[in-house]
């Protein structure tokens, strides 16, 4: 049984007291740090199980009230707090084959405020195709996450189902109705990622798989860091795999990146980027960094694919891209984009097209007081842009040399009647 504290938390000091606890609305607080390696016998080989893993039957958002908060009764996700007290989880291994639902230590987080807790060492592993979350929490809905670290930790997905699958150090991050989910304070370390879907809406980061906002206000990451290595087919990033909005939703619903950085290795199929793999829609982006290589169809140091309504300012990536499309900062802008006050240092090279900044805009966009300055190398090659079929390109410059077979161009490689370029320059050779 667990002890309970003078403020009517229960006290968690052993890993057989983790696997014990079963209230979903409680209040537990770590006394000890936790060594948990034992785990990996577990269950003949299947380790620990996770907590609060709800009837994959149920949707979750007909458990959840308009004002976002949670059916607790009748919907078993932790909807309580788990204080860490500065304490470290080490040794975790969770390896899921057969049951279906979020994989982790804790399956889904709702309306839940979990803080100041270290995972080391931690293994998830799932095969199972109707396992579509998996991280050290699968999924993180309506909650405040803060002051939470992964360090030295692999988290994979091996499930080549056709469902869309999030892998990551939390599988997603969601909102629904009113409520707020906020992640701050967060630092991954030393980690890997990994996922084999080949679905176009999976996703794979060091942060998280995929965002899911249904509801008005925001979802906001602020003071993120990530390191470690992060590999998948479909839509990859140092942070998020996939970011934006997912569904039809109130006009003030968005998902805010800010003052976060990192300088994991990004390799994946399609849309790779050292912060973000697929953009959707009504992000921002503010005050981030990229340093990691990256390399990927539709690949970009900091974005692989912008499909719209984003507005992207501060930011900076500084790592080597490759791939199919490729761009210094951005693979390809699809439509409704605003970039301001950035840069791109990396190299670039591609087997198609590539540009120093951005290897292709197709649709209306705006970028603006932003440069580049690494080599390009490819067949159809832009200093600063590789393709530019639409949009405007302001007060910007490139200066790294340009290599290319056709289409070459110190600034643009190939401009379109509908693009506009004002007041922007080329030191390229």
């Amino acid at each position: 049984s667990l002890g309970t504290s003078s403020d009517g938390f229960k006290l968690i000091g052993s890993v057989e007291q983790l696997q014990s606890i079963r209230d979903n609305t409680g209040d537990y607080r770590l006394i000890s740090d936790i060594d948990a390696s034992e785990t990996s016998s577990w269950n003949n080989g299947s380790g620990f199980e996770t907590l609060f893993r709800p009837d994959s039957s149920k949707n979750v958002e007909d458990f959840t009230n308009s004002d976002g908060t949670l059916q607790t009764e009748d919907y078993n996700a932790f909807a309580g707090v788990l204080d860490g007290n500065g304490y470290t989880v080490s040794g975790v291994s969770v390896a899921n084959s057969s049951e279906e639902g979020e994989t982790g230590i804790i399956g889904v987080a709702h309306n839940s405020d979990i803080s100041n807790i270290t995972f080391e060492n931690i293994s998830i592993s799932s095969s199972n195709t109707n396992s579509i979350k998996t991280g050290v929490i699968g999924s993180v809905v309506n909650s405040e996450i803060t002051n939470v670290s992964v360090e030295n930790s692999n988290i994979s997905n091996n499930s080549t189902s056709d469902k869309d699958i999030f892998t990551g150090s939390f599988g997603s991050i969601e909102k629904i109705g009113s409520e707020t989910t906020s992640i701050t304070d967060v630092s991954i370390v030393n980690s890997s990622f990994s996922s084999e879907s080949e679905s176009d809406g999976s996703g794979t980061g060091g942060l998280v798989g995929g965002t899911v906002n249904s509801g008005s206000g925001k979802i906001t990451m602020e003071s993120i860091s990530v390191s470690g290595s992060v590999t998948g087919e479909k839509n990859v990033g140092g942070i998020s795999g996939v970011t934006g909005v997912f569904y039809l939703t109130p006009d003030d619903s968005t998902v805010v990146i800010e003052d976060s950085s990192s300088t994991a290795s990004v390799t994946g199929g399609i849309k790779s980027g050292g912060l973000i793999g697929l953009l959707r829609e009504d992000t921002q982006v503010r005050n981030s960094t990229a340093s990691g290589n990256i390399s990927g169809s539709r690949s970009g140091g900091l974005i692989g694919r912008i499909n719209g309504s984003a507005t992207i300012s501060n930011n900076s990536a500084t790592g080597d891209v490759s791939g199919t499309i490729s761009g210094g900062f951005v693979g390809v802008i699809v439509d409704n984009t605003t970039i301001t006050d950035s840069n791109a240092k990396g190299n670039v090279t591609s087997t198609n097209i590539s540009g120093g900044f951005v290897g292709s805009t197709l649709n209306e966009s705006e970028i603006k007081r932003s440069y580049s300055t690494g080599s390009i190398e490819a067949d159809k090659a832009g200093g600063f842009a590789g393709y530019s079929q639409q949009g405007s390109i302001v007060n910007s410059y490139s200066t790294g040399s340009v290599t290319g077979r056709s289409e070459v161009g110190g600034f643009i490689g190939r401009m379109y009647s509908d693009a506009h370029i004002e007041h922007s320059y080329t030191y390229s050779s």
